[in-house]
């Protein structure tokens, strides 16, 4: 049984963006998803995310998780009869929780494969490196904060947390079937800082 709400403070989230061309993202999503096109190009990335007390609402604080995951996605857009729709598409997500591994898909959405996530925070700078355990991903990261948002997707912060917050809702195919789990995040704020 899948839950309608699962509760957790975000205590980091770094989002790692590139440009894709539009026709190759396009090959990589199932329909109805098409790619989101950003200055003519599609978005792909990888979001690395800590959550900290992960719990069932209702449950006291100190029986939460906590969990470093990452998610590979692309910014998609799909049409029903309400009309066009934006969010992400998660192709693969590891996690260092064997919790998450056991319970995604089950009790909440999403199917997690495990992994090893190295983290090194000192100030202004952020190291991750992830290693999946089936060995058919490794991401690094070496962030700094920095004053401004470099890049050709976005012309600032503003801008990249406008298209971001927009893109709240997630969808993921279950292992073995074609049936989509969808997963939206909401939030009272979204800081965001530039890297």
């Amino acid at each position: 049984m899948i839950t309608d709400t699962i509760e957790s403070p975000i205590e980091r989230r770094l989002l790692v963006n590139y440009r894709i061309d539009p026709d190759r993202a396009a090959a990589l999503l199932p329909a109805p998803f098409v790619p989101q096109l950003v200055h003519g190009w599609a978005v792909g990335g990888v979001c690395l995310l800590r959550l900290g007390g992960v719990r069932v609402p209702g449950l006291p604080r100190w029986l939460g998780l906590r969990s470093e995951s990452m998610a590979h996605r692309f910014a998609v857009e799909w049409d029903d009869r309400a009309g066009t729709h934006a969010g992400v598409y998660v192709v693969r997500r590891d996690t260092n929780s064997r919790l998450s591994t056991l319970a995604g898909g089950r009790v909440f959405p999403g199917d997690y494969r495990p992994a090893r996530f190295s983290v090194e925070e000192r100030g202004p700078e952020l190291r991750l490196a992830v290693a999946s355990r089936d060995g058919a991903v490794r991401v690094s990261v070496a962030a700094r904060e920095a004053p401004t948002l470099g890049g050709q997707l976005f012309a600032d912060t503003e801008a990249a947390v406008g298209f971001f917050r927009g893109g709240a809702l997630g969808f993921s195919t279950s292992p073995g079937s074609r049936r989509r789990e969808g997963v939206r995040l909401e939030s009272g704020r979204w800081d965001a800082r530039p890297v």
